[in-house]
């Protein structure tokens, strides 16, 4: 499991949950700095061959679509089966906005989105 921290606040922390790769992401994701950190993380976790990934929104999240833009890009470019979780606010709009939802599948909660792909 990694953890990033900025402030003494987690910003996004990966995990395995059964087979399952779950990136949980909150906080503040609007300097260039952490967004280049995260960006490197999904393209790390991508580069592994994971075959089941979940981004889970956990709490709020402030995010500017210059900045964050190029983490969505990324999930598009791949074989990756990836799933939505718990996504509200300013997060799911960049998501609206660049149309992931039409290709990624959204849950309410990381619960469904786990169960999902049994």
């Amino acid at each position: 499991m990694k953890t990033a921290i900025e402030n003494d606040k987690e910003v996004y922390r990966y995990e395995y949950k059964k087979d399952i790769y779950v990136l949980r992401l909150r906080g503040n994701i609007t300097d260039k700095e952490t967004t280049k950190e995260l960006e490197k993380i999904v393209s790390d976790i991508l580069k592994e061959e994971i075959s089941k990934l979940i981004i889970y929104q956990k709490g709020e999240i402030f995010a500017r679509e210059e900045e964050f833009g190029q983490v969505l890009r990324l999930l598009t470019n791949n074989n990756t089966n990836i799933k939505f979780a718990g996504l509200s606010g300013r997060f799911k709009e960049l998501v609206m906005i660049r149309k992931l939802n039409t290709q990624f599948k959204m849950y309410d909660s990381l619960e469904e989105a786990v169960k999902s792909y049994n």
